[in-house]
């Protein structure tokens, strides 16, 4: 006699469910993406001024300029630029107005690296520090969370984005046209400050290649700790003074988030950056751009050397060359990128955080 199983049939097996990213994950990347983007759209508006920040920052350099002979000055000047105004028509007159945009494309992998990391960042962290830390809504413990959290993804940002950095400074110091007339024997009128790193004609990744090369891997992080400082300080003044101005702002002008408004309280922010970090700027510029001795003796030993020798040599006003064209471009720079920024989260339907931790 047959026994007739009464147990149901199996069930065929489940399909299997791809694992969908994170709501937060996926956030972060977006903010990632976008705080990358609007770094480089600022960019490529600022990278003029950067161009002239960096050449004054390195002029006079420990009272050695490198000059080449001119027809016009048989005794080279110790500074070839009086202002940011005569930088950039001596720039166009001798290296052409190409030269006012060199070192654009480390620049852009500086921003995506070092932007990408500290506004994409800054959302999340800021949050984490906010219910961690601060436990808070009220106006300071917010203004203290954006401060800590500033500070934090600008120093990790600045770690990322060193070895870019540094090529970006040594491309745009970089003179091809006196090197030119250099082997040619003849004078003209090209005075060349800072050291001049031949290896930045191939392009950046092999200036990278090089650097690692000669100097390890140690030496593409040189001057991380002052471009930590620098990056962290400005990045925690900047995100900290944006978010405590911007509903200041708003409650004077009586109006709803706008561009107009952020762009104004960026700007102030920007301000209150450049006063900030622009010591820091000039040594960390100088530390990037110098050159080993033939015995491999840097010129520096390391960042206090270097602050002490600039103050020493040059005077304390030394810590802030190049502060009016620092000033003119990381103004538009800040305003363009934190506006950008909030104009890209509004059109990706993200939120734009206002102090009580809504988006808006």
């Amino acid at each position: 006699m047959s026994i007739v199983s009464t147990a149901p049939p199996s069930a065929p097996p489940a399909p299997a469910i791809a694992t969908a990213p994170k709501p937060g994950a996926l956030k972060t990347l977006k903010g990632f993406a976008l705080g990358a983007t609007a770094a480089c759209m600022a960019t490529t508006v600022t990278e003029p001024f950067d161009v002239v920040k960096t050449r004054l920052q390195l002029q006079g350099e420990h009272r050695t300029p490198l000059s080449l002979p001119s027809t016009t000055s048989p005794s080279p000047r110790l500074h070839l630029y009086r202002t940011t105004a005569d930088a950039f028509t001596t720039m166009i007159r001798t290296e052409g107005p190409r030269s006012l945009y060199k070192g654009l494309l480390p620049a852009y992998a500086f921003q995506v690296a070092m932007n990408g990391t500290r506004l994409g960042l800054y959302d999340p962290v800021r949050g984490w520090v906010q219910r961690t830390v601060f436990k808070g809504q009220e106006e300071q413990q917010v203004w203290l969370s954006a401060l800590t959290a500033g500070a934090m993804c600008g120093a990790v940002g600045a770690a990322v984005g060193s070895p870019l950095f540094m090529v970006k400074v040594r491309l745009q110091a970089y003179v091809r046209e006196a090197a030119a007339t250099a082997a040619a024997g003849k004078g003209s009128g090209v005075v060349v400050v800072g050291a001049q790193h031949d290896e930045v004609r191939r392009g950046f990744l092999s200036a990278l290649g090089h650097v690692a090369r000669t100097e390890g891997v140690r030496g593409l992080w040189r001057g991380v700790d002052v471009g930590v400082v620098r990056f962290s300080t400005g990045s925690a003044v900047q995100l900290s003074t944006y978010e405590l101005l911007k509903p200041r702002v708003r409650r004077i002008m009586g109006s709803a988030p706008n561009p107009t408004v952020d762009a104004l309280a960026a700007a102030c922010a920007q301000v209150a950056v450049v006063t900030a970090i622009d010591p820091m700027d000039v040594v960390y510029s100088r530390m990037l751009n110098q050159k080993t001795s033939t015995s491999g003796t840097p010129l520096y030993r390391n960042s206090i050397h270097c602050l002490v020798a600039t103050v020493r040599n040059e005077g304390v006003r030394a810590l802030y060359k190049g502060y009016i064209p620092h000033l003119a471009r990381a103004g538009p720079q800040g305003v363009l990128t934190l506006t950008f920024l909030d104009a890209l989260k509004r059109w990706m339907g993200m939120g734009v955080p206002t102090p009580t931790g809504r988006g808006k």
